[in-house]
């Protein structure tokens, strides 16, 4: 079979003067909107819009109704097309409803959406709803095994990293900002430093006291039991100083 290409040419016009199509069935909720708006800020125009040219010489839209009309005064790339009016119906009725009939891989669209950062309020709204969509949890973490210590390594390691006290990084994610610092969870100072607003949970993982061997060339003395509570107490203290009210 002869496919035959209706393309005629690729024209950037003005999108003001680009006639919507009197038949269009779609309409535009805000959120969708919203996230055409962060597209477009983000990255611009990617694809074009399809127009087939009238007897006066004028276009009429086939697809891009929304682009055209959150860009009225910007020159955008059209697709004129050399079909019939009732062609320009049928490509109309069909082209978005035969793009939504394809399916999802989840895993290639979970890979996908997970590799995506957005500062468009919108354009995440409208990921997270297609992830919820095809049943992704985009904060869902790979299992993956512990790493198994390296003390052996710990000066060159130190040495690599540069690791000191009283460091702190700044990590950004799609859940917001993570901070880490290398310090004392019994410092007030340190906790309070490392937390600067409320926290809604607290995860700790204390040492064995004696119940464990600990490596001798790093410094930590095991805590004897008789010692323990009054050593954990300072501890709770932390925690206690930077839980919310609701926690």
């Amino acid at each position: 079979m002869k496919i035959r290409d209706r393309i005629k040419e690729l024209r950037r016009v003005k999108a003001s003067e680009l006639a919507p199509n009197p038949k269009n069935w779609r309409t535009h909720p805000q959120a969708q909107q919203d996230a055409l708006r962060g597209l477009l800020a983000e990255v611009g125009y990617a694809d074009a819009l399809l127009a087939r040219e009238l007897p006066d010489g004028s276009l009429e839209l086939i697809d891009g109704h929304l682009r055209a009309e959150t860009t009225p005064d910007q020159e955008v790339p059209v697709l004129i097309l050399d079909l019939t009016k009732e062609e320009a119906d049928k490509v109309l009725a069909t082209l978005d409803p035969l793009a939504a009939m394809a399916e999802a891989n989840k895993q290639a669209l979970g890979e996908l959406l997970a590799s995506i950062e957005s500062e468009s309020e919108g354009v995440e709204k409208m990921l997270a709803e297609l992830a919820t969509g095809e049943g992704i949890d985009l904060f869902e973490e790979a299992e993956t095994p512990d790493p198994e210590p390296q003390i052996d390594r710990a000066d060159e390691l130190q040495k690599k990293w540069k690791v000191e006290p009283g460091q702190l990084w700044e990590i950004p994610g799609k859940a917001g900002t993570h901070r880490v610092l290398c310090g004392d969870c019994r410092d007030a100072a340190d906790i309070a430093r490392l937390c600067v607003e409320k926290v809604n949970g607290c995860f700790t993982s204390p040492p064995y006291a004696e119940q464990r061997k600990y490596d001798e060339t790093s410094g930590f003395k095991p805590i004897k039991p008789d010692e323990y509570v009054e050593w954990w107490e300072a501890v709770q203290a932390g925690v206690r100083s930077v839980m919310g009210r609701s926690s």
